[in-house]
């Protein structure tokens, strides 16, 4: 994963990471992504995938103003994020703070294909108060049927009164 900050002008902000941007490896041999950012104050809430073919996990990282891992989330930097108890065949989609909280979708990608919101506290635990017993922390957005998720991406937001609205 490649997180870049440029300046108004759009040259790379310096003060960010190492010459405007960071890069993070979790293990040899895999691949990172960030597919989603918004903010906490002045902290960077990404939500990617990490690994390759049916290894892939969904990942969230927050980051500091000045591009360090803010270890104060989790120690690492980053959550590892499952998704109907399994670690493989994730990818992580969007992220939005609200309310004290990151809410996130994921996809699996592997039968059951399921695609689902997920809801973090501050200090990187899934809040289970959300989803039902089959999934605590999750949210549904699809139902338990053979559909290829990889071309259907899933999308959520807030409307105006703060119901959440899910699309798959």
């Amino acid at each position: 994963m490649i997180l870049y900050r440029f300046n108004m002008d759009g040259s790379p902000d310096l003060s960010f990471g190492s010459a405007g941007y960071i890069t993070y490896d979790l293990s040899s041999g895999s691949d990172e992504d960030g597919s989603s950012i918004d903010m906490d104050g002045d902290k960077y809430v990404i939500l990617g995938s990490h690994g390759y073919g049916t290894l892939l996990k969904a990942v969230m990282w927050r980051i500091n103003n000045d591009g360090t891992y803010d270890t104060s989330f989790i120690t690492d930097g980053y959550l590892l994020i499952s998704v109907l108890d399994q670690d493989y065949g994730t990818r992580g989609r969007n992220v939005k703070v609200k309310d004290w909280f990151y809410y996130f979708n994921a996809t699996k990608l592997w039968p059951p294909m399921v695609n689902v919101i997920g809801r973090v506290t501050m200090d990187s635990q899934l809040d289970t108060s959300i989803g039902d017993s089959d999934t605590p922390g999750l949210i549904k957005l699809s139902l338990n049927h053979n559909v290829n998720f990889l071309e259907h991406d899933g999308y959520f937001e807030f409307d105006q009164n703060n119901n959440l609205i899910g699309s798959t």
